[in-house]
């Protein structure tokens, strides 16, 4: 935990903390597991002291490089993110006309089915249709004739 003014910028003060941690863990990482007493580490205050120096004031140049190299991490990272993201709009685009091409496809589809199902009833039926059409035209030139 680390506290600052309120204007103090939060990407700075987050470096301050990685940076410590990393010192501590360089330094006395491998003697956390033997510590017998509360304040074992209690040398690593002067190394605090002088982070806390450099840290001191955000406009100094070694925290301004801190915090554009931080700033251009999350820029790379915010680039890729957009690319990926076209590279979705590709996909998403391919798909949109995949499917715009199976929904014509479908309904030339349908199309091609209602006419042969029409034929096949054609098919079936015509003759049963064509022989009842004679006979009654024969029934009607008989009664005519009559």
């Amino acid at each position: 935990m680390v506290v600052c003014e309120k204007g103090y910028p939060s990407r700075l003060a987050f470096a301050f903390l990685d940076e410590l941690e990393q010192q501590f863990t360089s330094t006395h990482g491998h003697e956390v597991d033997d510590a017998d007493r509360p304040y074992n580490f209690i040398r690593f205050a002067q190394d605090i002291t002088k982070m806390i120096k450099s840290y001191k004031d955000p406009r100094a140049q070694r925290n301004l490089d801190k915090i554009e190299g931080e700033l251009q991490e999350v820029h790379r990272v915010m680039v890729k993110n957009v690319q990926d993201i076209f590279k979705r709009g590709e996909h998403l685009e391919k798909i949109t006309d995949m499917s715009d091409q199976l929904r014509n496809d479908s309904q030339v589809y349908a199309e091609r089915a209602r006419k042969l199902n029409l034929a096949t009833m054609w098919r079936q039926y015509a003759p049963f249709i064509i022989v009842i059409a004679v006979i009654i035209f024969l029934l009607i030139i008989r009664y005519l004739m009559k």
